[in-house]
């Protein structure tokens, strides 16, 4: 039922998880302050659901969920305000879709939303995501005499977004062809890309870490925050060498296919979780 203070999700029998994965235990977790770190939904695994209708309210310049009435709040005892309604009104839906016992592991936009308002070391986050510019997937392909078709696809498919890169940030990039070496960057464009990182606030943040962690990519994950490609797309980018790996030699039950359902998750979610950020534009 809708209301115009406050939004009602009345629980539905027939209502389903939208993700089966979680960000909570496939994801890395980010480093807090105080140098230790936390389980998003570590407490509440497993517990009986205890709330029957699920809300949303306005809150502050945005806006809660509420679980009876009762404002949510993280894990480090955060209030729960998310910046747009329809990021909250996607948390909501996690909350309302558990049966008789909470799974977090069924909760990746709460445990990204919880993980952004929990207070994380920014800088430290910043600079591990720098140091993946400088090890990115993209720059390293095989050398074409030693692995041909393998060398070939990448060529096909890294090459495009290197140029995208290097015309959307002003700079080329290094690549490394059958080397471990550093790269170096055209300093402009690494100076503009710190910049970027820069201005996003800590929902975007964390979200675009994840894509980064996933795909092991910084110039992926910002052709993606950026919609120059999909999820999808930027899935068979990051796993381009591995999915290659799997064609010659055989999929590994109970470790590559698990490895494709995480990442997949954690892509699709992560870049979810931008879009609705972007609902802030039309509130």
């Amino acid at each position: 039922m809708m209301q115009r203070a406050a939004t009602s999700i009345t629980r539905s029998k027939t209502a389903v998880p939208t993700l089966s994965v979680a960000l909570s235990t496939a994801a890395p977790q980010p480093v807090p302050r105080g140098g230790a770190s936390s389980g998003s939904g570590a407490k509440i695994a497993g517990r009986s659901r205890f709330y029957k209708v699920v809300g949303i309210e306005p809150e502050g310049d945005g806006y809660c969920v509420t679980l009876d009435g009762k404002k949510v709040r993280t894990p480090s005892r955060s209030l729960l305000q998310l910046p747009t309604k329809a990021l909250a009104s996607v948390v909501a839906m996690e909350w309302d879709a558990q049966r008789e016992t909470i799974q977090p592991t069924t909760m990746p936009m709460m445990t990204l939303a919880s993980t952004s308002l929990d207070h994380w070391d920014t800088e430290f986050i910043m600079e591990e995501l720098m140091k993946y510019l400088q090890t990115d997937t993209i720059c390293f392909p095989v050398e074409s005499q030693h692995q041909e078709k393998l060398a070939s696809r990448q060529e096909k498919k890294w090459a495009p977004l290197r140029k995208w890169f290097e015309k959307e940030f002003g700079g080329e990039l290094d690549v490394n062809h059958g080397t471990i070496s550093r790269l170096e960057h055209d300093v402009a464009a690494v100076n503009r890309v710190r910049a970027l990182l820069d201005s996003l606030d800590p929902f975007e943040l964390m979200a675009f870490r994840l894509i980064v962690r996933e795909c092991k990519s910084m110039v992926v994950a910002l052709a993606l925050m950026k919609r120059h490609i999909t999820a999808k797309e930027a899935i068979e980018l990051g796993r381009l060498e591995e999915e290659f790996q799997i064609e010659r030699w055989g999929l590994v039950e109970g470790g590559h296919d698990l490895d494709r359902v995480n990442c997949s998750v954690n892509v699709h979610s992560a870049s979810f979780f931008l879009w609705l950020l972007n609902e802030r534009t039309k509130q």
